[in-house]
């Protein structure tokens, strides 16, 4: 990118939640967490940087290879946990202030995921050998599969809490999600409403607002307006 990074590292426990000024980028086999407004084209001041080796012993060793090239990075549960998803397979939650690893699951090609209410997180699968789908787990039981659904080339995944929908991006349409049973060792989503995207080839899915996302495809970025149902 022609960046020339100059790191400043504050120690890991410094901060328990993130802030509006931090930001989380991932790429390869590394996450940094910077501080964007003392940041600008030339130089960028990192708060705390993670490599795959810093939590590979960790993990059981037939994870330790698949979380080798990062897809998203996200900040979870008020910014206390950190979300890592590589396609090679990997997703990983962890702490933010100790760096424990405190879920992983083997996911072949998974793209994107959120962590839901009741400790379950949303894995969105852009391919798979048993089918392209979004599969639910429980961060107590990495492994499981507790709810699958197909959608086709998943490659967004978000929880509006104050909405409490759950919004996945496939290869043509965006999907809005209720939550069923979830207290129970079934939970399930619910479909309520798709929308087709402008354009085939759905690649990523950010909120912006309560009531806004930004959905990228193969030829555009439109901003999506859920109460309106409108791509601009």
């Amino acid at each position: 990118l022609g960046i020339v990074l100059l790191f400043f590292f504050a120690s890991c426990g410094s901060k328990k939640t993130h802030s509006s000024n931090e930001l989380i980028i991932c790429g390869d086999n590394k996450v940094w967490i910077i501080d964007k407004n003392e940041s600008d084209g030339t130089h960028v001041k990192v708060l705390l940087q993670w490599q795959n080796d810093d939590l590979a012993y960790e993990l059981p060793e037939k994870y330790q290879r698949y979380l080798s090239t990062m897809d998203e990075c996200k900040f979870v549960d008020n910014g206390t946990k950190v979300l890592l998803i590589a396609s090679t397979g990997g997703v990983v939650l962890l702490d933010r202030e100790t760096q424990d690893c405190l879920f992983y699951a083997y996911a072949p090609m998974a793209h994107s995921a959120d962590l839901l209410p009741n400790n379950k997180i949303a894995v969105a699968l852009s391919t798979n050998k048993a089918g392209n789908s979004i599969e639910i787990y429980d961060i107590s039981k990495p492994e499981q599969v507790l709810f699958k659904d197909s959608l086709y080339s998943g490659h967004g995944s978000v929880w509006m809490e104050k909405r409490k929908r759950y919004y996945a991006l496939g290869f043509d349409e965006l999907r809005e999600y209720s939550l069923k049973d979830w207290n129970t060792e079934a939970p399930k989503l619910h479909l309520e409403r798709k929308w087709t995207i402008p354009n085939k080839g759905g690649h990523d899915l950010v909120a912006i607002s309560d009531n806004e996302f930004i959905v990228s495809d193969e030829h555009s970025v439109n901003v999506f307006d859920i109460d309106k149902e409108k791509f601009t």
